[in-house]
C-alpha cells in the first residue's frame, strides 16, 4: 500500500511540474491576445506604434517622438511639426546636425 501511494504522489509532482510549464509556456500567448484586444479597442494606439516604430528607425529620439505624436494629435500644432522635430537637437539624422 505505501509503495502504491508513493508512486501516486510522484505521478502527481509529476502531473504538477508539466502543469506549470503548460502555464509559462502559455503566458506569451496570453500577452498577445492582451496586445490584439487593447489594439482592437483603441485603434489609433496601433498607428501610434507604427509611427513611433518608423520615427526609430529612421533616427529620431524617444523626445523628438513624443512632441511628434503629441503634435499629430493637436490640430492647432500640426502645422508646427516641422521646426518642432527637424533640426531639433534631440534629433539623430545626419541632416539635422548644425
Amino acid at each position: 500500500m505505501h509503495q502504491y501511494t508513493q508512486q501516486k504522489e510522484e505521478e502527481i509532482s509529476a502531473l504538477e511540474s508539466r502543469l506549470e510549464r503548460l502555464k509559462q509556456d502559455f503566458e506569451p500567448y496570453k500577452a498577445q491576445e492582451d496586445i490584439n484586444l487593447l489594439l482592437a479597442i483603441l485603434p489609433t494606439l496601433g498607428e501610434n506604434l507604427r509611427m513611433a516604430q518608423l520615427c526609430k528607425g529612421v533616427g529620431l529620439t524617444v523626445e523628438a517622438i513624443k512632441k511628434f505624436l503629441e503634435a499629430k494629435h493637436s490640430p492647432l500644432r500640426a502645422n508646427s511639426i516641422r521646426p518642432n522635430i527637424i533640426g531639433h537637437s534631440a534629433c539623430r539624422m545626419p541632416s539635422c546636425k548644425s
